[in-house]
């Protein structure tokens, strides 16, 4: 809903994307919930409908974001051919256990894998398989706007 050049965005204060050390909650259509406002100037390229908002757990990608931030993704953003290294996305794998997390995505050789990394240097990469991973959103906020 728009008003006064603000908009309503979903959010679920109780799932979590890891940015630590091993699990996640996984996505789910309970995740619309509750909502945030956002400024819409802030969000200027984004469509509104196609955001969801994410409360992050833990410490792998402080200082950048913080344990227990929101960040906003663009779920359009989910195409894993589309990609920008040095970018941070929501991604899930291990579909089965739920594993979803908000990280850097790189290419690994040649396009074949992915190296899901952190901002703390202290957790090591997981790579997986294109095949492997979904891709739900480009992460562009997080209590500060990221660059595009």
């Amino acid at each position: 809903m728009e008003e006064r050049g603000f908009f309503t965005v979903p959010f679920s204060d109780n799932m979590k994307l890891a940015a630590g050390e091993g699990g996640s909650i996984p996505i789910t259509d309970e995740a619309n919930e509750s909502v945030i406002v956002v400024h819409g100037p802030s969000i200027k390229r984004h469509n509104p409908k196609n955001l969801q908002a994410f409360r992050v757990g833990g410490p792998s990608m402080e200082p950048l974001i913080a344990d227990g931030g929101i960040v906003l993704a663009d779920l359009s953003h989910n195409d894993i051919r589309h990609i920008k290294n040095d970018r941070i996305y929501v991604v899930c794998w291990d579909l089965d256990d739920g594993e979803c997390a908000v990280k850097y995505l790189r290419w690994f050789e040649k396009g074949k894998i992915i190296s899901i990394e952190s901002e703390d240097r202290f957790y090591k990469p997981i790579r997986k398989g294109r095949d492997e991973v979904v891709l739900v959103g480009k992460v562009f906020w997080a209590w500060r706007k990221f660059a595009e």
